[in-house]
């Protein structure tokens, strides 16, 4: 009598082999994207700490919403992103100025502003007129109005009492000047790798061993007519306005790996406000630190203690 195999038996062998199959086939696929997302990263030097870990982004971005914000204040449009926390610091609301030239988009996922808003704080990123033309659409003083603006706006419509300020790396250069130019509208600024000196970031210091900008220099001339906004460098520095900025807390946090903004646009900046109110802070990262987990204990405890 001819035997035929137990059908249960044959049933699960059924199962098991494609899966095997497909294993297979993705293994291969997910050790490229492993490596292409190596490669494709920060390729600056490792640094003590990670950027901020799953632990974070799975328990706490749960109750961070994103909303598009189109609005008018006082006549004026502004538009961006707000990261909406459950339950939100009643106090402070802060405008967060993004580095870099690319247009915003709510399918980016800015990490470093959802911790923010995960430990309660209601976050406006704020979208840059003219950001779709590129560099040479944008401008500095729209860019300093439209940061007012949103701190009016939060104030008027989300009915915060003070609104704080963050600036990222050229988001940073425009935050110092928001900050001195409407004074009134921030309780507190933390720029994060900001250029402060112009002509610092072009021609550094040899003599106090502060070297120039790694940006390459046909893009630094591409955006230099954005960073020298009056037609000349020394008064486009944020440094230029340092004693204007002595009587409010500011935080500024830079790395000392960083190439493209040497730590030393921090240490003269420091040197030249002297002042109580502000707090200089070196970590040792490079340009990225703003993802940093420490860099968010650091932001935290300034946005609170304050």
């Amino acid at each position: 009598m001819k035997k035929f195999p137990n059908s249960r038996a044959y049933t699960r062998m059924n199962m098991v082999i494609p899966g095997l199959i497909i294993i297979v086939l993705l293994c291969p696929i997910y050790v490229l994207k492993v490596l292409a997302s190596t490669f494709t990263g920060n390729s600056y030097p490792s640094t003590s700490s990670s950027p901020l870990p799953g632990r974070y982004i799975n328990g706490l971005f749960a109750g961070v919403k994103k909303e598009k914000v189109h609005e008018m204040i006082h006549g004026n449009r502004i538009r961006g992103i707000e990261y909406i926390p459950k339950r939100p610091n009643p106090d402070l609301g802060i405008v967060y100025l993004r580095g870099g030239f690319e247009p915003l988009s709510i399918k980016e996922d800015y990490k470093d502003v959802e911790y923010f808003a995960s430990i309660g704080f209601h976050i406006f990123v704020l979208s840059y007129e003219g950001e779709f033309q590129g560099i040479r659409g944008m401008s500095l003083l729209q860019d300093t109005k439209e940061a007012a603006d949103a701190a009016s706006w939060m104030k008027t419509f989300r009915f915060f009492k003070n609104v704080g300020l963050i600036g990222v790396s050229r988001g940073g250069f425009a935050a110092y000047h928001a900050f001195v130019q409407y004074q009134d509208h921030f309780s507190r600024l933390a720029c994060l790798v900001a250029p402060t000196d112009l002509n610092l970031l072009r021609e550094g210091d040899a003599e106090n061993k502060i070297p120039k900008t790694k940006i390459h220099p046909l893009l630094l001339d591409r955006m230099w007519k954005y960073f020298v906004f009056t037609g000349d460098e020394k008064t486009s520095s944020p440094i230029h306005y340092a004693g204007k900025m002595r009587n409010k807390p500011l935080l500024m946090i830079y790395g000392s790996q960083d190439t493209i903004v040497p730590k030393g646009h921090g240490e003269k900046m420091r040197d030249a406000i002297h002042s109580p109110h502000c707090t200089y802070i070196l970590l040792d990262h490079d340009h990225g630190l703003a993802k940093e987990e420490d860099t968010q204990k650091i932001l935290r405890k300034f946005f609170l203690s304050h």
